[in-house]
């Protein structure tokens, strides 16, 4: 199981780990990302994951064992919704005539 801090270091990669597990391939990931996918699988298991960059099946294999591991924590983690305020937005009616009165100006001007 993960933590939070790690949860939330592989939320950025979500996309990532959506087309490993769903699509059973993956896209090409940068070495620093790659770093930082490591690190978190260092601290989960405790060891490291024995891989080179350049092998595309160990790539693999790194993104959707974490991306289980996300998919499992988003899963049984209650979701925390931030109450967001919306504030409505004043329109200037004057302004609006005034575009629509030009428009107008513009249709009849073409027809004569």
């Amino acid at each position: 199981m993960i933590t939070s801090k790690q949860y939330e270091t592989l939320i950025s990669f979500e996309s990532n780990f959506n087309t490993a597990i769903n699509s059973n391939y993956i896209r090409a990931i940068s070495k620093s990302n790659l770093e930082i996918l490591m690190g978190v699988y260092k601290e989960i298991f405790n060891t490291e994951f024995r891989m080179t960059y350049n092998c595309p099946t160990c790539v693999f294999r790194l993104v959707s064992t974490l991306g289980n591991l996300f998919y499992e924590y988003k899963s049984t983690t209650p979701n925390q919704i931030e109450e967001v305020k919306i504030e409505p937005i004043e329109v200037k009616k004057e302004r609006y005539k005034a575009t629509v009165k030009a428009t107008k100006k513009k249709i009849t001007n073409k027809k004569k």
